[in-house]
Parts: C-alpha cells; sequence; structure tokens
C-alpha cells in the first residue's frame, strides 16, 4: 500500500505561505530581495516594533513611577521575546529557507510505502501548530471582548464610558474615528504578531520532527536487514540470482552507484551478501546525514530556544501573581488563557528536541540488534560499528548551549516557575 503524500505537501504548504507573508523565506522560484518578500517583512517588523515597543514604554513608565505593574511586565517579556526570536530568525532567513528546501529533498528521496513513518511525525507537529495558534487566537478574542465590554454593557444606558484599548499606547484616545482606528491597528498588529511567532516556532519543530521521521525510517531499514541476514543464516541455499531495476532509494546515499543501479536478490526474494552490504553502507551514509542535519538544527534554534525558555519561564509566575492576586474578575477572565499559552508554548519548545533524544538513541539499538553475517562479515561489522559508535550518544538539543530540552526539563521548569511564584507571592 503506498502511503499519499498529501498531508505531507499540505502541513508543508501552510508553513511555507506564512513563511512567506512573513518574509522570512522567498517567494516560489524568487529571491529574499524580491518586493514581494521584502514588503511583508518590512510590515511584520514594524509590527513587531510597534506592539513591544509600546509596552517597553509602558514598563519604563512604572519604573520612573516607582510602581510594579504585574500585568504590563509579564506582556512586555512576551511580546519582547517574540520580537526577539522574530529578528534572530529574519536575519538567517536564508538558513532556513535552505533547510526546508533540503527537508523537501529529503521526502522525496523517501519511497512511498516508507512515507508513513515520517507522517505520522509531521502530523505531531501539525497538531502542535493547531493548539497552539487556536490558543493564542482565543486569547486575542478575549483580551479585545475585555477592554470592550465595558462600552458594550453602557451604550444601552447612554452613560460616559472610558474606552479602553486591548494594550496600552503612548497617549489617551477617545474621540472617533481616532479610536476606532487605533482599535483596529492593534488588533491587526496583535494578530500579524501572534500568529507569525507561532509560525517561528512550529518551524523548528518542523525541522526536528522531520529529523526524527527520518531516524525512525533509518531504524525501520535496519530492522528489514536484520529480517533478510535471519532468513539468509537459517536457509543458507545457492539459489540462481534475479536481476531486478531499482528505484531512487538504492543510490539515496551512495553517490559511487550510477542512476541505474541493479539489485541482485535470490529467487525466493531474500537479499544477497551484496546486497545487504550496500544497504547497510546506504544506512550508514543516511545516518551521517542527518546527524550533520540535526547539528544545523541546533545551530539554527540554540538562541531561539534559550529566549523563549527565558520569556516563558518567568511570565508563568507573574501571571500566577496576576490570578492569585486581587484583580477584578474580567481582568483574570482575560489573563488565564495567557498561562495556558505559556504552558503551550514550553511544551512546545520541550516535546520536539526530546522526540529528537530518543529517536536518535533507537537507532543505537536497532544497529546493535543487526545478526551478523557470515557472508562479508568483516566490511559489514565494521560499518555497523561505525554506525553504532555514532547512535550511541543520543543528539540533545541545548538552548543557549547550556540547558537540556527534554520532557523532564519541562516538568522541572514548571516546578521552578511555581516555586517563583510561591516567593514572589510571599513577598507580594
Amino acid at each position: 500500500m503506498e502511503e499519499k503524500s498529501s498531508f505531507y505537501r499540505g502541513v508543508r504548504r501552510v508553513q511555507s505561505r506564512v513563511l512567506r507573508l512573513a518574509g522570512l523565506i522567498p517567494l516560489e522560484n524568487g529571491k529574499l530581495g524580491f518586493v514581494g518578500t521584502v514588503c511583508p517583512s518590512v510590515y511584520v517588523n514594524l509590527a513587531f516594533s510597534a506592539v513591544s515597543s509600546v509596552y517597553v514604554w509602558a514598563f519604563v513608565e512604572d519604573c520612573r513611577n516607582r510602581r510594579f505593574n504585574p500585568d504590563i511586565t509579564s506582556e512586555m517579556f512576551s511580546f519582547v521575546g517574540f520580537h526577539l526570536r522574530f529578528l534572530y530568525i529574519f536575519g538567517r532567513r536564508k538558513k532556513l529557507a535552505g533547510m526546508l528546501d533540503y527537508c523537501e529533498s529529503l521526502w522525496t528521496r523517501v519511497e512511498s510505502h516508507e512515507k508513513v513513518h515520517v507522517r505520522g511525525f509531521v502530523r505531531k507537529v501539525s497538531k502542535l501548530s493547531c493548539c497552539y495558534s487556536g490558543i493564542i487566537l482565543m486569547t486575542i478574542t478575549l483580551y479585545v471582548l475585555s477592554s470592550q465590554l465595558p462600552q458594550l454593557t453602557t451604550a444601552s444606558s447612554n452613560e460616559t464610558v472610558h474606552r479602553v484599548l486591548p494594550y496600552p499606547f503612548y497617549f489617551d484616545v477617545q474621540s472617533s474615528p481616532r479610536y476606532e482606528i487605533l482599535l483596529a491597528t492593534q488588533i491587526a498588529c496583535l494578530l500579524t504578531v501572534t500568529q507569525t511567532s507561532v509560525c517561528v516556532d512550529t518551524s523548528i519543530a518542523f525541522l526536528i520532527m522531520i529529523a526524527c521521521g527520518h531516524f525512525r525510517l533509518i531504524q525501520v531499514r535496519l530492522e528489514q536487514i536484520s529480517s533478510h541476514i535471519d532468513a539468509n543464516e537459517r536457509e543458507p541455499q545457492h539459489l540462481p540470482l534475479r536481476i531486478e531495476k531499482t528505484g531512487p532509494l538504492s543510490k539515496i546515499l551512495d553517490n559511487k552507484d550510477d542512476d541505474r543501479v541493479e539489485r541482485e536478490t535470490r529467487v525466493d526474494g531474500k537479499w544477497t551478501g551484496k546486497v545487504i552490504s550496500r544497504k547497510i553502507r546506504q544506512c550508514v551514509k543516511y545516518h551521517g546525514e542527518i546527524l550533520q542535519f540535526c547539528t544545523e538544527i541546533a545551530r539554527l534554534s540554540s538562541e531561539i530556544f534559550m529566549i523563549e525558555l527565558i520569556s516563558t519561564t518567568y511570565n508563568l509566575s507573574l501571571i500566577g501573581i496576576l490570578l492569585a492576586g486581587n484583580m477584578p474578575l474580567t481582568e483574570k477572565f482575560k489573563f488565564a488563557p495567557v498561562l495556558l499559552i505559556l504552558t503551550t508554548q514550553l511544551f512546545v519548545c520541550q516535546y520536539p528536541p526530546d522526540l529528537l533524544l530518543r529517536e536518535s538513541l533507537g537507532v543505537s539499538d536497532s544497529v546493535y540488534f543487526v545478526p551478523p553475517f557470515r557472508n562479508d562479515r568483516w566490511r559489514i561489522d565494521r560499518m555497523l560499528l561505525m554506525m553504532l559508535r555514532r547512535s550511541q550518544r543520543p543528539y540533545q538539543l541545548l538552548a543557549g548551549g547550556q540547558i537540556k530540552l527534554n520532557i523532564e526539563s519541562f516538568g522541572n521548569m514548571i516546578r521552578g516557575a511555581v516555586s517563583f511564584f510561591t516567593v514572589l507571592r510571599s513577598f507580594n
């Protein structure tokens, strides 16, 4: 049964469209300097600057007046963190585009019946992206409704009410149509900033999940090799050979083979020693290529993860202070989903690296259980030993080159945020 690639194409298309709208990758068959790429990037940068600068200004004003406003501080951490991550990835957009293109080339080099193993990990990152984006959209809706609720409730009684915007601004605006224009502008900036940030975060997760899928595919191929070795060892027969043409899989990582490599199999379907040796050589080269891909992911994501962890961990504690305090119920109604956003953001930061850790370690288990093969044993054992040495140390992504990213770290950070909240609460 062949595995259709429409799901992967759909996820890849959504990722590409949002990144193109943000100006992070060029249009199809275009360049980064093209006007269709520059204009969206200018708009997104202005939107990020507009939101983050307002919160920085409000925070500085609070400091000048010697008061501490937890909600302003928390939101400043969030949006400044969004802005810094965007600027970082914007400065490396050429590398991001190249890595996404490389993912596409990896996908085309996998046979149809094997794509299901990569597709499973793509489905996971698609669910994470939809959940993350949906929670943020719900929060923006609550922000807007909480700012407009007093006006809606007093409109029928003709009472004068002080108009409030979804987030702070440099000066007070009450007159129409200036207030309506500013309100629409703030909503547009909020949607641009949050959805672009979701796409930046999930694009890193997408790259990690692709690497996980290919590590899983290596394990499947090693298991297939093991089954053929077992079959040959159990029933050693000198049967005539049959020559078959192969598809692109036979030359994935063996550049010495030409485009019409022939595969030798026995008439009963078992691989010969020559075929087994070639398959193992391909797996070794394939494994090295995916490890190099993971190294590029680590170089691209290390600082992004560090910024995300710092802003998220402290924000969890500050939001806890807000919800446990004496703020009005309408304000709690607005900030409660923010706690869910921060937890989801921290989970998206930790879950894909944890999967990468497990799948890269799973390769060593698969190599270890490949049985010995008497035919050309010295060469096969040498290749397997090389692969085993590479995979014995699982690939661990680090934030800032220091903090390990995995589910255990996720739990520790949640506990740390709760502890920090307890300390702040005692001072409060």
